[in-house]
């Protein structure tokens, strides 16, 4: 289960990238406590990486984004 890089909080899940190469992925979530106490809709995207046969998921990348266009 993913946490918020800021403060810390459960983040909710909303999209992934289901055309993207089987060895990567990307998913989109939504940080209710960032977005609350900013007043901005706070949205994190999270790169991960299959880097074993067994389907284990490294996290490369997370990026933070205050009020997206979508």
């Amino acid at each position: 289960m993913p946490y918020c890089p800021e403060c810390k909080s459960v983040l909710d899940y909303i999209i992934s990238n289901n055309k993207a190469p089987n060895d990567y992925r990307i998913r989109i979530y939504n940080c209710k406590k960032c977005t609350k106490k900013k007043g901005k809709n706070t949205m994190i995207a999270i790169t991960k990486k299959l880097v074993s046969d067994e389907q284990t998921w490294n996290i490369i990348n997370a990026d933070i984004f205050e009020n997206p266009k979508i």
